[in-house]
């Protein structure tokens, strides 16, 4: 429901978490205030099973709303000034459709089908891991019965900074089989800070984000056409997410072992980055870093498709495009630090601003 709400454009994600008299949750209601549902919207939605027909969002699967059901066995949604009530007759999904009060906000509403224990922090934990590379939803708040339990909130503190620029490369830098090609690449710092009715914590990282230009045959774009439904992008975003500075001293280890809280710090890839399509998916990067794009994953999106021959041919290239976008980042990282450190000058760079190039490496 994040992935689908930063589709709409939405800027803040709301979960509201009602218990049975202070016990186990028993309602959910998910909302946000992005787009409100449009014609073709709804009539996507009573055929969830084909998934979002543009290539360049998130949702290209039509896995993403089943989870709801998961919990619920009668979904209901609202947007905008009508709602869609999805019911099972048997081993059939129906829809009903209706008018209702305007709201400006979208919301999917869940009576669960069976009470679960209120685990704030899990949910939390989830949160930290899908708002790691959404484009606009920037918050997420958890409310338990009305009062606010967690707020996870992301910011870019400055600007964006070009390491690769077009002018420079003018032909780009292509990928090992050339089904891509690099034409920019920036980078800005990221900073996730977890609040709490106790506690506030926060993490900084540093994003790396490449355009890249797709350049496929028809004859390949036609395969895959056949397999996904779908068309592929005519051109993409690879990003690379790091720990800004490699903070292992006891005084921040300590604060967040002994934090009963989720820490912010916990969306680190230090302990082995993770690949994300949306989500994460179940599959490790083998690095310090963690790794979106729109990688072709198994249709349950716990790991990246390396079985089929023509989606394996499309996820290769683009995992060893991965790799070239993180050398470009790092030969531009190793640029700044000769400029800023000459041996003539007798100064040395911070050991932790080294054991960050070294976790980058």
């Amino acid at each position: 429901l994040i992935q689908n709400a930063d589709d709409a454009g939405a800027t803040e994600v709301s979960v509201e978490l009602c218990s049975r008299a202070g016990g186990d949750i028993v309602k959910m209601y998910v909302s946000n205030n992005g787009r409100v549902f449009t014609e073709t919207d709804w009539t996507r939605m009573t055929k969830i099973a084909e998934g979002n027909p543009d290539e360049n969002t998130i949702g290209m699967f039509g896995v993403g709303f089943y989870s709801v059901f998961s919990l619920a066995e009668q979904p209901m949604i609202q947007s905008g000034a009508q709602t869609l009530l999805f019911r099972w007759q048997g081993d059939q999904l129906v829809t009903y459709r209706a008018e209702a009060v305007y709201s400006p906000k979208t919301t999917v509403y869940m009576n669960y089908r069976e009470p679960q224990r209120c685990d704030v922090n899990r949910m939390c934990q989830f949160a930290l891991r899908a708002l790691a590379f959404t484009r606009s939803v920037l918050q997420v708040q958890i409310t338990v019965d009305g009062t606010p339990a967690m707020t996870v909130d992301k910011c870019f503190p400055r600007a964006v900074e070009a390491i690769m620029a077009s002018a420079a490369y003018p032909k780009g830098v292509s990928s090992p089989q050339e089904m891509f090609c690099c034409r920019e690449v920036h980078q800005r710092p990221m900073a996730i800070r977890v609040r709490t009715a106790t506690e506030t914590s926060e993490h900084e990282f540093q994003l790396v984000d490449a355009r890249l230009d797709v350049r496929l045959t028809p004859e390949y774009r036609e395969k895959t056409r056949r397999i996904m439904k779908k068309d592929l992008p005519q051109m993409l975003s690879l990003r690379l997410l790091y720990d800004a500075v490699w903070d292992d001293s006891p005084a921040v280890t300590r604060a967040q072992s002994q934090s009963k809280a989720p820490h912010a710090s916990q969306l680190s890839p230090r302990a082995g980055g993770s690949v994300f399509v949306g989500l994460s998916t179940h599959q490790t990067t083998g690095a310090a870093v963690h790794i979106s794009a729109q990688l072709i994953p198994t249709i349950e999106r716990e790991a990246i498709d390396f079985q089929d021959q023509w989606l394996a041919m499309w996820n290769r290239d683009l995992v060893r495009t991965a790799g070239v976008v993180a050398r470009i980042a790092y030969d531009f990282q190793m640029r700044q630090h000769r400029s800023a450190w000459r041996p003539s000058d007798g100064a040395a760079p911070p050991p932790q601003v080294l054991a960050t190039l070294a976790a980058h490496a």
